[in-house]
């Protein structure tokens, strides 16, 4: 498949990469390795129980609803699911190899001239004594533990730290 741009991710940033560009006129692919827009910090749960969402929840459905316009009027091309195990620079094009789920064998191969790499938050984890042991993780994990599964990570709990995850 060919595009003119590819953005890998499907976060906010490479969302909002992709409705710009694809607005913009564009023939845009979006690989994103999660099951719905969103990343992890809009990551969706899997309840239907009411759930708070994040600070700019609203703006995020709002890129959503632009998102699926620009599918349908420009052909913005969507994979989900897809994992990206390559990329190259062929011959001054960028060459992403894929892969679709756990069962798809075969490898899905993308060409464009741009690239953007939106890839998103993710933990950084300190060691501390103790930190390997089980019952610790990083906020991020206790977030998908929550969100995915509605599942507490524990009785008691320790936050600590910096970055996106703790807002």
């Amino acid at each position: 498949m060919h595009a003119e741009l590819i953005v890998v991710g499907g976060g906010p940033a490479g969302l909002a990469a992709a409705v710009t560009a694809a607005q913009a006129g564009m023939r845009v692919a979006l690989i994103d390795s999660g099951d719905n827009l969103g990343g992890q910090y809009f990551r969706h749960s899997q309840s239907s129980s009411e759930v708070e969402h994040p600070d700019g929840w609203e703006a995020f459905k709002d890129l959503t609803q632009q998102f699926e316009r620009a599918r349908d009027e420009s052909g913005l091309t969507y994979l989900s699911r897809t994992a990206v195990w390559s990329i190259s620079d062929i011959n001054g094009e960028f060459v992403v190899r894929a892969r679709k789920g756990e069962r798809h064998p075969e490898p899905i191969e993308l060409c464009a001239e741009r690239l953007i790499l939106a890839t998103g938050a993710h933990d950084r984890a300190l060691p501390f004594e103790g930190w390997q042991l089980p019952g610790s993780m990083t906020i991020g994990g206790a977030q998908s533990l929550l969100k995915g599964s509605g599942t507490i990570a524990g009785k008691a709990i320790v936050i600590a730290g910096t970055g996106p995850f703790l807002l």
